[in-house]
């Protein structure tokens, strides 16, 4: 068997040692060649590329693991090696030796079968026959083929790589890749130059950064790195890993790329290959140098400061910023409102500025605020890359004067006043008439003076900038008259039955400042329940939002304003009868409930307390109210109306607001009467009526520009005749001007300036000597004033006719007015008689001008009947005015008057808007603003005119 083993290894090493060095190079050069095919297919650096890039690789191994398997094989199986060999040279003699091996085998393993020695001495003679000549040779045949195979093969890898050689290796760099990156990295970039550039905002220089070195740079600094490539064609990038720039040729053969720094980031320049990168070895590391927010110092803050107690705030400031500042604002914020106020504006963009301002507290928005005012300071820095940010300042807040304190302080005023004149009846019933009228008038007179003075400057007291309103105040000034007229029936008649009148009519006055005690302080309540009800809505959400920690401290201070206002306002409530005194209860018991879990740290219910105190308020009504004399359960908590009833004895209050409704309803209606009259006039005019009317309006201010041509237009010295003469010219000028205007009355206004002026001057120039400028001037000035005269008188006759045949042409529509005129005369007197009957009469003064106000509506009534338009509408316009001055001052809702108790008719009027220019919007604004503020009565009605015509 060993003959047999040995034969066959010499056939197996004679076939590998011919062989074996060719079959080395070829399955190396099948290996090399598949990996550059794949590192050339792979380094597209897609999916699909790199999965055919590993099909390569597997495929160019199979040469190798076959020649593996088929030396294994031929090391433990000798059909193998026959095969191979002799089976290639003489398939017969291969074939009748593997079935000698075959016998041999069978007879070595069962010996029954046949001599095992005769078999393999059979096998030894079989293989003999075989020729290891030609076994040599057909093995270095196979060698042959083998090595001209990988010697072609190695020529097309060659041919491969010495194209590009580096793509070859790129490509097996991106095949390796992880996450989308290679792992070796690749120099793509030589002795490039980078610099940074801040931005423009900083006014900072350029400077050059040293590559692979950490460096700082503010956000927003763009870096830029510009080289040449040391290998062309690849598509470098530059990235921090996310995002990623192209490098792009600048036309000089170089690349550049540019980067905005906004955070921390490590820069890397890379090779892009479909979905994977190259990176070069070193980063650049940078840290961005973040442009902060302003640092905003506010002098005093935090602190909380009563009005009251400091009308006058110091607001002293400092903002700083690490590279520059834009604006600085004074921010105020009441509840839900806040207003910013410009203090400082930079243009070269300095780091620091400071300030200071007084904050008064009659300022609008501290005037119109009963929450508390937090009151910062902020600072908007001039960032243009993350864009301008705000720095804020710790807050002020300022406690204005509380809900209602006014409110008491007037209401104690008035009771000063009451008490006064109860003291008077006091007095006064229980007195011993003595038999000397003398001394009991001197007596009643003294007393009577000095209730008299306490009451007056009750009703004409300031209470912290609130005062009583006009139809209050004229509602006691009317009773005073009555009394004072009481007072000069002593001096007449009977002393007791003289002296009872007094009596009953003191008694009367104390009824009706009672009343208006009683109703005052029911509405002041209301009104001031509904502030508090915004003030507990506030404390709610201060709760709320003290649940963030961050707020946590200001909430906390806010809150604290807030109850402190809700305790106060309560405590005043008190003071403003029966209503304010259970009203006042209900919200301290809000207040307990609110603090009693805020300091158990029950924020929900702290806040649900809140929100039910404010839900209360907003319905101010009594909690047990009557009706028909019997009690029953009131208020929200028993769904009742909650409608109060004082039970007043005197019904002076209502009275009075009636009166006051009632004139101000004569007032409107005379005003829409006045209207219809001018219309009818201006719509009875034809066409060619106006027309007519427009050119002699034109033709006469022409001739009044042409009487005063002459005359000088200024004048040194104020006290000389050129000086009056340049005023009468400028007069004359503004007459013509209202002429063409239409405005006949401001025409004729400034022609009789115009006249006045002009004979000053012809006085003053006659007296001067002769030859002088004055002289000459005066001479000019009386001519002009002739020609002026003529030229106004003749407009003003020219104007009358027309006007007459407007009148003539509107006879039926004067008739009806005529009519209506004589019915609000008769309403006017019968609201006279109306006032002296009640308990509440209006002064004498004001009668007085209601009924000449009667008498001149009754003028117009004729003179319209009769046709005359114009002098019936001059009549019209003064009843009007009379009118205007027979009412009580209106209520005007500020904060220096008497809240509206739902009597007064709506006097608001929408503006015409117009927009798209800043300078009329805000002389809008202005004229509006000032609509609001108080006029004398005999004004009105020219105010509003006027006005009307600024915004029109």
């Amino acid at each position: 068997m060993n003959r047999q083993l040995g034969s066959i290894e010499r056939l197996r090493t004679l076939w590998q040692d011919e062989t074996s060095s060719a079959a080395k190079h070829f399955c190396v050069a099948v290996m090399m060649v598949g990996l550059v095919a794949a590192a050339l297919v792979g380094r597209a650096g897609l999916a699909w590329s790199r999965a055919a890039a590993a099909a390569i690789v597997v495929i160019a191994l199979l040469p190798t693991i076959s020649r593996w398997l088929t030396l294994r094989r031929h090391a433990s199986d000798p059909r193998s090696v026959m095969n191979t060999t002799i089976g290639r040279t003489d398939p017969d003699v291969a074939r009748a030796a593997r079935r000698a091996l075959d016998l041999s085998r069978m007879t070595t393993d069962d010996p029954r079968r046949g001599s095992s020695e005769l078999a393999h001495l059979h096998f030894a003679r079989v293989l003999g026959r075989a020729s290891m000549t030609d076994v040599e040779q057909t093995a270095s045949a196979s060698a042959w083929r083998s090595t001209v195979a990988a010697l072609l093969l190695a020529l097309a890898g060659f041919g491969m790589v010495i194209s590009d050689p580096f793509r070859v290796v790129e490509g097996l760099d991106v095949i390796a890749a992880r996450d989308g990156v290679a792992p070796v990295a690749i120099e793509w970039l030589q002795l490039p130059h980078i610099s940074a550039e801040p931005p423009p905002y900083l006014n900072l220089k350029r400077t050059p950064l040293r590559p692979h070195f950490p460096t700082a740079l503010n956000t927003g600094t763009v870096v830029t790195i510009k080289a040449s490539a040391l290998i062309e064609g690849r598509r470098l990038v530059l990235t921090d890993g996310r995002d990623e720039v192209a490098f792009r040729d600048d036309g000089d053969g170089e690349l550049t790329a540019r980067w905005t720094v906004t955070d921390d980031v490590l820069l890397q320049v890379a090779a892009r290959f479909g979905d994977v990168l190259i990176p070069e070895p070193v980063p650049l590391e940078i840290h961005a140098i973040p442009d902060h927010a302003p640092h905003v110092q506010l002098q005093g803050a935090p602190d909380t400061i009563r009005l009251l107690d400091q009308p006058q705030i110091a607001i002293h400031w400092q903002a700083t910023d690490d590279h520059g500042l834009r604006e600085v604002a004074l921010v105020l914020r009441s509840g839900e409102q806040e207003i910013r106020r410009k203090l400082s504006k930079q243009q070269g963009g300095g780091t620091v500025d400071r300030g200071g301002v007084e904050l008064h507290s009659d300022d609008p928005f501290l005037k119109k605020s009963y929450l508390p005012v937090e009151v910062s300071v902020q600072a908007l820095d001039n960032d243009p890359v993350t864009g301008p940010k705000w720095g804020r300042s710790e807050v002020l807040v300022l406690i204005p004067p509380q809900v209602a304190e006014r409110e008491a302080m007037r209401y104690r005023g008035l009771l000063r006043g009451r008490d006064a004149v109860t003291d008077l009846l006091a007095a006064r019933l229980e007195a011993d008439l003595p038999k000397n009228r003398a001394a009991l008038i001197a007596h009643e007179r003294t007393q009577q003076q000095r209730t008299a003075e306490t009451l007056r400057a009750a009703i004409n007291g300031d209470y912290g900038g609130l005062r009583v309103s006009g139809r209050i105040a004229a509602l006691v000034r009317g009773q005073l008259e009555l009394l004072d007229k009481a007072l000069a029936k002593l001096s007449t008649g009977a002393i007791d039955e003289s002296y009872a009148s007094l009596v009953q009519r003191s008694e009367n006055i104390v009824l009706a400042v009672d009343s208006v005690l009683g109703a005052m302080g029911t509405r002041d309540t209301r009104t001031s329940a509904m502030k508090l009800s915004d003030v507990a809505a506030d404390a709610a959400s201060a709760i709320s939002e003290s649940r963030d920690r961050r707020a946590h401290a200001r909430a906390s201070r806010r809150l604290a304003a807030n109850i402190e206002v809700l305790s106060t306002g309560a405590d005043h409530l008190l003071v403003l009868g029966s209503l304010g005194r259970d009203i006042g209860a209900i919200v301290h018991n809000g207040v307990r409930r609110i603090d009693r879990a805020w300091a158990l740290g029950d924020r929900y219910h702290a806040q649900l307390a809140a929100e039910d105190l404010a839900a209360r308020l907003r319905h101010p009504d009594p909690s047990f109210g009557s009706g028909g004399g019997h009690g029953h359960g009131g208020g929200v908590e028993s769904g009742s109306s909650g409608q109060q009833s004082e039970g007043e004895s005197s019904q002076a209050a209502e009275q009075a607001a009636g009166l006051d409704a009632a004139l101000e309803q004569l007032r409107q209606q005379h005003q829409q009467l006045m209207d219809e009259v001018e219309r009818a006039l201006r719509e009875s005019m034809s066409q060619e009526q106006r027309e007519q009317m427009q050119d002699q309006l034109r033709q006469t201010a022409r001739e009044l520009r042409e009487a005063v041509e002459g005359l000088p237009r200024q004048a040194a010295d104020p006290a000389s005749a050129r000086a009056a003469a340049a005023t009468g010219r400028s007069a004359a000028e503004s007459a013509a001007a209202a002429m063409e205007r239409g405005d006949l009355d401001q025409a004729v206004e400034q022609g009789s300036k115009a006249l006045e002026s002009l004979e000053r001057a012809a006085k003053q120039g006659g007296d001067a000597p002769s030859g002088t400028s004055d002289r000459a001037t005066g001479d000019a000035a009386g001519v002009a004033q002739q020609q002026l005269q003529q030229t106004m008188e003749r407009a003003r006759e020219q104007l009358q006719q027309l006007r007459d045949k407007a009148s003539r042409s509107a006879k039926s529509e004067l008739d009806k007015a005529a009519r209506r005129e004589a019915e609000l005369a008769k309403q006017a007197r019968e609201l006279r008689r109306q006032s002296q009957q009640s308990e509440a009469p209006l002064p004498d003064e004001m009668l007085d001008r209601l009924n000449e106000s009667a008498n001149a509506m009754d003028e117009a009534s004729k003179q319209l009947g009769r046709g005359r338009g114009n002098r019936g509408l001059d009549k019209q316009r003064e009843a009007q005015r009379l009118l205007e001055m027979s009412q009580p001052e209106r209520d005007d809702g500020s904060q220096g008057s008497d809240a509206g108790d739902g009597t007064d008719f709506a006097r608001d009027a929408d503006v015409p808007e117009k927009k798209g220019d800043e300078r009329a919007d805000g002389f809008r604004k202005r004229v509006i603003e000032g609509l609001g503020r108080k006029a004398p009565p005999h004004l009105r009605e020219a105010i509003r005119r006027y006005t009307d015509g600024l915004l029109r």
